[in-house]
């Protein structure tokens, strides 16, 4: 898997979880190189099935990680409520920050995706102000840039709609009779 020979990554993964002296935590990880390496190949409905055997894991990693490739698979298929179920879910009894941290920020995504960018936002700002590894808050800080860019340059619009507006001169016939 580290040298991303993806598909013998999963046939060796697949032939040591058969081993009879495979302990469960032996098993979690074949399942987590299947998992990820299936993903790595855009194989989404294969690595659904192993990331999903990996949310019932005792390793709090493997657990994050799996709920939140789930999630993130799902609001690229659009199915924005089943992402959003998995991202609750997580955030009711987290494992790993860093994970839980990438699934609000995919929470945003989804909040923008539903026409709420005012919780997207807010759910970004709480990511810079309350977590503190660096990659994480600087993603969310772009994001949250790129949204109030979007808001600014929609304003502008809308104002100079409102100036249009205003400078046209509507004309009025008044007949006599």
């Amino acid at each position: 898997y580290g040298m991303k020979d993806y598909n013998n990554a999963i046939v060796s993964a697949i032939s040591f979880k058969q081993q009879e002296k495979a302990t469960k935590d032996m098993e979690d990880e074949a399942n987590y190189i299947i998992a990820k390496s299936y993903y790595a190949m855009d194989s989404n409905d294969k690595s659904k099935e192993y990331f999903s055997y990996l949310t019932s894991s005792t390793n709090g990693s493997y657990k994050a990680e799996a709920s939140y490739s789930l999630a993130n698979i799902a609001f690229k298929n659009a199915e924005y409520d089943k992402s959003e179920k998995i991202i609750k879910q997580m955030s009711k009894n987290p494992t790993d920050e860093y994970f839980l941290a990438k699934a609000f920020i995919l929470w945003s995504d989804i909040f923008v995706k539903k026409g709420n960018t005012f919780q997207a936002k807010q759910t970004l700002q709480s990511i810079i102000d309350n977590y503190d590894g660096k990659d994480i808050v600087e993603e969310a800080q772009s994001k949250l840039n790129a949204l109030n860019d979007l808001e600014n340059k929609k304003k502008q619009e809308n104002n100079k709609q409102l100036e249009n507006q205003e400078n046209s001169v509507d004309e009025i016939i008044i007949e006599d009779k």
